[in-house]
């Protein structure tokens, strides 16, 4: 996902995926409960994954979620 709306402050970067953790810029404030990042990084994890994000003026603000591909099923032959 990508959005050129408020950058995250850095400070707020890691914390954002913390459960229930609300950014204390007002700028920043968005509707919600605060749980979906904590819920897409806890399910990238459980799938060998990851999720991040990066944010900066120039550029906008990004999410990214990286899943590796399931290995190849060898057949016994």
């Amino acid at each position: 996902m990508h959005s050129y709306g408020p950058v995250i402050p850095i400070e707020d970067r890691e914390r954002i995926f913390n459960r229930y953790y609300r950014s204390s810029t007002s700028a920043n404030r968005a509707s919600g409960t605060g749980i979906g990042l904590s819920v897409a990084r806890r399910v990238a994890q459980i799938h060998g994954g990851y999720v991040w994000v990066t944010s900066d003026e120039d550029e906008g603000t990004t999410f990214y979620a990286a899943i590796p591909a399931p290995a190849a099923k060898r057949s016994a032959g």
